[in-house]
């Protein structure tokens, strides 16, 4: 799954309040938006147009439902994050980072999902939608060794997509959507004053009135950042069957360009700091705003019918995530906090499945799945500290009855080892004296998701 980083932890870059100055994000899009594609690793998204769950991934396939149909859909998504920490030290390698290996820092979480759809005429079709496309929720220990870069870090997205399809002949598919997209969003990490009072005491006239807080990571401060933002985009989806056995389908999703606002909170500063000149103003409370492009995707899906009971499917998809060419956060009245390069690369998630039709109840899927990062070694960071992803799946699909049908799935995914080794200015305005967090990370995810559908 992917997750990620999102607009507040520019925030981990501050001036003057000895935070990370180099800026960076990962990828934090969630693909897994239900089950019935869960199980063969999504490999027939943009094609299979078995539910309602198609106006996320192809609209066009509503064409291919009848009636009305409702799905619920519940995914319990489990991260695991564990760090280790290899020589990490501040103040030019002077002294180690004090701290535990941060321990557990994935969690358990629950991402729902909704659709429904139904017949306008006999060609003309509608649904929404309602689910979570990006998401991220990791948290360490507030006393880790990587503290002063990440302690928490939660970002969700609520997007509400009605779309509608037309069957222009027995062979071809369109279909067009709009999301309305809500994305929230808090980070939270500690400040080393100590280090700052420390590095201030160099001046001989501050350093009689830095002496009582200049103990490197004996004073650690604490900034909590929120913010929000509603914005909008859309969805294009073709579906084309050259045979009866053949389906091919492309569809698109566009980028989402957020303005977030929200609010900095910062606790536990050293008076003594005050005497630093723009050091008060720089950690004081406030409004902030910053501007996030979410990417646009692109994918294509072949699915072939072998025979009466087996089904095969391919899918490839493109993410824009290039476009994270930089970071621009300032405060609410325009002063600049700070500009940080960020260098994403574009991505591709490969996927293969199958599906076998075991009896006129039951279906049985399976899936592989190869899915890029786009952050680069130099650029991965301990909010997200995300790798290349291996990814099995298996599923089932039980018709409970005429109206009724039950899916489950199961993912884990196998995540590349991350190594990290990061270099930041323990205090901005002083960039010739780092921090170097150094280690790596074992990662992995695992799905148990539920999806029942309705037929009405």
């Amino acid at each position: 799954m992917k997750k990620e980083e999102f607009f507040l932890r520019v925030f981990a870059g501050l001036l003057l309040a000895g935070m990370a100055g180099n800026l960076q994000a990962a990828g934090f899009a969630l693909f897994e938006q239900s089950v019935s594609g869960l199980g063969t690793a999504f490999s027939g998204a943009s094609v299979a147009a078995e539910d309602a769950s198609t106006v996320y991934y192809n609209p066009a396939g509503l064409t291919h439902l009848k009636g009305a149909q409702m799905v619920l859909v519940g995914h319990a998504i489990h991260t695991g994050v564990k760090f280790e920490n290899h020589g990490s030290s501040t103040l030019n390698g002077m002294l180690p980072l004090s701290g535990n290996d941060g321990q557990q820092a994935g969690d358990w979480f629950l991402v729902p999902n909704f659709y429904y759809a139904r017949d306008i005429d006999e060609r003309l079709k509608f649904g929404i939608g309602i689910n979570t496309p990006f998401v991220l929720k990791t948290e360490y220990d507030s006393a880790w060794v990587g503290r002063y870069d990440a302690i928490k870090s939660e970002v969700r997205t609520v997007n509400i997509n009605p779309a509608f399809a037309y069957q222009v002949n027995d062979r071809l598919s369109i279909g067009a959507g709009i999301s309305a997209q809500y994305i929230s969003a808090e980070l939270t990490n500690a400040i080393d004053y100590g280090s700052t009072c420390a590095i201030f005491s160099a001046d001989q006239q501050l350093a009689p009135f830095l002496a009582g807080c200049a103990a490197p990571q004996a004073h650690d401060g604490h900034l909590k950042l929120k913010g929000r933002d509603w914005s909008w985009g859309y969805n294009l989806g073709i579906l084309f069957e050259p045979s009866a056995d053949t389906r091919i389908g492309f569809a698109y999703r566009s980028r989402i360009r957020h303005e977030l606002e929200g609010d900095a909170r910062f606790s536990a500063a050293p008076s003594e700091l005050g005497i630093i000149p723009g050091f008060s103003s720089a950690v004081t409370d406030g409004s902030i705003k910053a501007d996030l492009t979410l990417p646009e995707t692109a994918s294509i899906g072949v699915m072939q019918q072998l025979d009466s009971k087996w089904t095969l499917m391919g899918d490839i998809t493109w993410t824009r995530w290039s476009r994270f060419k930089e970071l621009r956060v300032e405060r609410k009245n325009g002063e600049l906090i700070g500009v940080t390069p960020e260098n994403w690369h574009n991505t591709r998630r490969y996927a293969i499945g199958l599906s076998y039709q075991y009896s006129p109840a039951l279906k049985l899927r399976a899936g592989l799945a190869y899915d890029e990062t786009p952050v680069p070694d130099g650029y991965r960071t301990p909010r997200i500290p995300d790798e290349d992803r291996r990814i099995v799946a298996i599923g089932a699909s039980y018709q409970l009855d005429a109206n009724d049908l039950l899916d489950i799935g199961f993912a884990h995914f196998f995540v590349k080892k991350a190594d990290l080794d990061l270099e930041t200015p323990v205090v901005d305005a002083v960039p010739q004296v780092t921090r170097n967090l150094r280690g790596d990370y074992d990662i992995s995810a695992t799905f148990f998701s539920l999806q029942y559908t309705h037929t009405f």
